[in-house]
């Protein structure tokens, strides 16, 4: 079995993780509170609140220990405002969910049921 064929239960396994967690009730009800804080303020809201794993359990959503929320930025300068990490066995590999300003869109379509866009890295 080549390395990419073994690293594809261990990619589809982490994006579940992450999109379980991404789609569960308590994360939605925080990024619904987010959805409503002034653009202004929303970076401080991640520090603050996103980023801080005492901030969410607080608001009842336990960060699983092997996952990571974290601030983003990339070269091509897309608007992420931040990411989901999961780190996988093989070093230098891991699965990103991000969160790109617009979100809100693909949540609503979460919420009643459409597909919602995930960007894997």
């Amino acid at each position: 079995m080549s390395e990419t064929a073994s690293f594809g239960p261990q990619f589809r396994e982490s994006l579940d993780a992450i999109t379980a967690f991404v789609t569960s009730e308590p994360f939605l009800r925080v990024m619904r509170e987010f959805s409503e804080v002034p653009r202004s303020q929303r970076h401080d809201f991640i520090r603050r609140v996103l980023i801080n794993r005492d901030a969410m359990a607080q608001r009842g959503v336990p960060v699983p220990e092997d996952l990571i929320i974290q601030r983003s930025a990339f070269e091509d300068r897309r608007p992420t405002i931040f990411c989901v990490v999961k780190h996988l066995p093989e070093p230098g590999k891991k699965v990103t969910v991000t969160f790109d300003e617009g979100w809100e869109a693909e949540l609503l379509d979460y919420e009643f049921g459409e597909e919602q866009l995930l960007e894997a890295h």
